[in-house]
C-alpha cells in the first residue's frame, strides 16, 4: 500500500516529497495557494492511507483527496482499488472504542459498498439550492446533484471510511412527498408487489442484496472523521439536522459539521460518535422536533461525551428557523455562546 500512495501523491500532488517521521510524507497543499506554498503544510500517512493540510485543514482518504483533485469516478476507482481495502482495515485499528471481538464484520462498513461511477449520473448543478445561496464550490466539493429521472436532488452518503454507502434524493418541487426520498434497490410492498431499483433496473443486476439505511451514518463525518484523529487541533464537532444545514455552516467556515439526516440519534450514530473524544455542539432546527430532538440526543450523549453544549437561536426568530435560514454573523454569535447541556434543559424545564 505504500508504494501505491506515494506513487499516486507523486503523480497527483506534488513529486517532491519529504519523510517526515516513520509513516508520514510531507509535500505541498494540492487545495490552497494553487499547489505552490513555499512552506509545505500537507501532510500524507502512507500507512493509515489518511491526509491532511496543516493549513488549510482538508483531510480525508485518498480516494477523497483524488475526488477532491477532480479526478472522474471511473478514475478514482481505478486508482485506488489495491488500497481501499488497506484503508478501511487500518483506519479499524485506530478506533478510539475497541468493538467487541463477538462482531463477524465491521459495523462501521457501508452494508454495501456501491461504484463511484453512479455520481457521473447525477453531475448537473442543483440550481435550486444555488438560487437559495448555496456556492456551486461546496455543492461540487460535497458532490451535491441532480437525479433528472427522478426530479431529485442528490447527496451521496458514505461510511466513515469514504465508501460510497447510497444516496437521499431532496425535492426538487413543493408537493414533492416525501420530502426526502432513500434511494432503495429493488424491494416489495406490504401486497408482496417487486417495486423497481430507484437507480433503474441495471443495479438490480449489480447489486441484489442491496441494503442502505441512512440512519446508520452520519453526513460529511467521512471528511470530519480523518481530521479529528489525524489532526491537532481540538475543534468542536457541530451537530445538524439535514444535508441544506450543514452545506450551509460549512461554507461559511465551520468544517467540522455533520448531520443527522433527522432529528432523531440512531444507536449507531452514537456509535460513529463515540470513536472520537470531541466536544459536541448540538444546532438542530428551531421547531418542536428539533427541540424535542435535541433533548433526546443530549440525554444520550451528556454521560459518554467530554461536553455536550446547545447552540440557541437568535432571540426573535421564529419557531419553523434552520441553521441555513441565519447569516455568518448570527451563526458566529450562537456557537460562541452555545450553552452546557444541563443549563439548557433546566432553561427548557423551568420555561
Amino acid at each position: 500500500m505504500r508504494d501505491y500512495i506515494l506513487d499516486i501523491v507523486r503523480r497527483y500532488v506534488d513529486d517532491r516529497l519529504r519523510k517526515s517521521g516513520d509513516s508520514n510524507i510531507q509535500c505541498r497543499c494540492p487545495f490552497h495557494k494553487g499547489g505552490q506554498e513555499t512552506k509545505p503544510s500537507f501532510s500524507v500517512n502512507v500507512e493509515m492511507g489518511l491526509f491532511h493540510c496543516f493549513t488549510c485543514h482538508e483531510s480525508g482518504t485518498i480516494p477523497t483527496m483524488l475526488t477532491l483533485l477532480g479526478l472522474p469516478p471511473e478514475t478514482v476507482d481505478r486508482e485506488t482499488k489495491h488500497i481501499r481495502q488497506s484503508i478501511r482495515e487500518n483506519l479499524e485499528s485506530m478506533k478510539i472504542r475497541r468493538l467487541s471481538e463477538q462482531h463477524t464484520r465491521d459495523p462501521f462498513r457501508a452494508h454495501t459498498v456501491i461504484s463511484e461511477a453512479i455520481l457521473s449520473g447525477y453531475r448537473w448543478c442543483p440550481m435550486q439550492l444555488v438560487n437559495d445561496g448555496f456556492q456551486w464550490e461546496w455543492l461540487q466539493y460535497l458532490q451535491v446533484g441532480v437525479d433528472r429521472k427522478n426530479q431529485r436532488i442528490t447527496y451521496p452518503v458514505r461510511d466513515i471510511y469514504g465508501n460510497l454507502a447510497g444516496f437521499v434524493g431532496g425535492r426538487t418541487m413543493s408537493g414533492q412527498y416525501p420530502k426526502y426520498k432513500v434511494y432503495r434497490g429493488r424491494w416489495k410492498d406490504l401486497s408482496d408487489n417487486v417495486i423497481p431499483s430507484d437507480y433503474g433496473p441495471w443495479f438490480e443486476e449489480d447489486y441484489p442484496s442491496y441494503e442502505f439505511r441512512n440512519h446508520d451514518y452520519l453526513w460529511h463525518y467521512d471528511r470530519v472523521y480523518p481530521r479529528l484523529l489525524f489532526g491537532k487541533e481540538a475543534q468542536p464537532l457541530i451537530i445538524v439536522e439535514g444535508f441544506k444545514a450543514c452545506i450551509w455552516l460549512l461554507q461559511n467556515g465551520f468544517r467540522n459539521t455533520i448531520a443527522l439526516m433527522g432529528s432523531s440519534l440512531s444507536q449507531k450514530q452514537l456509535q460513529l460518535l463515540l470513536r472520537v473524544n470531541a466536544e459536541i455542539l448540538l444546532f438542530l432546527d428551531n421547531n418542536e422536533a428539533g427541540q424535542e430532538g435535541t433533548y433526546k440526543i443530549g440525554e444520550k450523549l451528556q454521560q459518554a461525551v467530554p461536553m455536550v453544549r446547545v447552540v440557541k437561536y437568535p432571540q426573535g426568530v421564529n419557531e419553523e428557523c434552520q441553521p441555513d435560514n441565519l447569516e455568518y454573523s448570527h451563526l458566529r454569535r450562537s456557537i460562541e455562546l452555545a450553552t452546557p447541556y444541563h443549563f439548557w434543559k433546566r432553561e427548557r424545564t423551568t420555561a
